[in-house]
């Protein structure tokens, strides 16, 4: 929020949390990462229902490049995480 950070990783279980939504709302963000993203989608195995919450940062900042990573998605994860995240493929 003050400029001293370059990198700020929360798990989405922390980013559930008001204070934590109402501080990230004030920072200046250039990009976000979604790390196991298999875990937003449903059909995936390692399913944990704050990773569906994730999407609330394209809310806070609808034009920040947002990219998803994994290593364990099958293709309907793949979809369904994109659906999620509402990411654009372009």
């Amino acid at each position: 929020m003050y400029g001293n950070y370059k990198f700020l990783y929360l798990s989405p279980e922390r980013l559930q949390q008001e204070l934590v939504q109402n501080c990230i709302k004030q920072m200046n963000v250039n990009l976000i990462a979604i790390d196991e993203a298999h875990c937003i989608s449903q059909w995936g195995n390692d399913f944990r229902p704050a990773y569906k919450n994730c999407n609330i940062l394209r809310t806070f900042f609808p034009l920040v490049p947002m990219i998803a990573l994994t290593a364990s998605a099958t293709p309907e994860v793949v979809a369904d995480t994109v659906l999620q995240l509402k990411l654009d493929l372009d």
